[in-house]
């Protein structure tokens, strides 16, 4: 998937048009505000824990998408179940919702790892 990739890392540069967030939100059913509730706790605290904005890598609204359409292939394209996935606590993510714990790439690679062991059967 180079071209997606590369379309990634050029809006990752550019940044995110709020329509993106209305896109997500129509499609997964989550209120935009919540999406850019997400958004602004990760950068307040990127921003506290650096002091600077630069190298802040993937944005948020991207990160979201990708963990979104990955929830939805885990569910076979059934929305409404990678949704009901996506929003309640996970004791295997400390108690955070995935889509809260995806508000940083570390914390998405957890969500995508998490997603890939209930794919394989395992339930932590």
């Amino acid at each position: 998937m180079p071209a997606r990739n590369a379309e990634e890392v050029r809006l990752g540069r550019k940044g995110i048009p709020f329509k993106t967030l209305e896109c997500l939100s129509l499609e997964s059913g989550i209120l935009v505000s919540e999406l850019a509730s997400i958004v602004e706790k990760s950068l307040n605290a990127h921003w506290l824990a650096e002091k600077r904005l630069a190298d802040w890598g993937e944005t948020s609204p991207l990160r979201h998408s990708r963990i979104f359409e990955k929830a939805v292939r885990l569910f076979n394209g059934d929305v409404v179940e990678a949704v009901s996935w996506l929003q309640p606590p996970r004791r295997a993510l400390a108690n955070h919702t995935p889509l809260a714990y995806s508000a940083t790439e570390p914390g998405a690679r957890e969500v995508e790892n998490l997603m890939g062991q209930v794919e394989h059967g395992v339930f932590p």
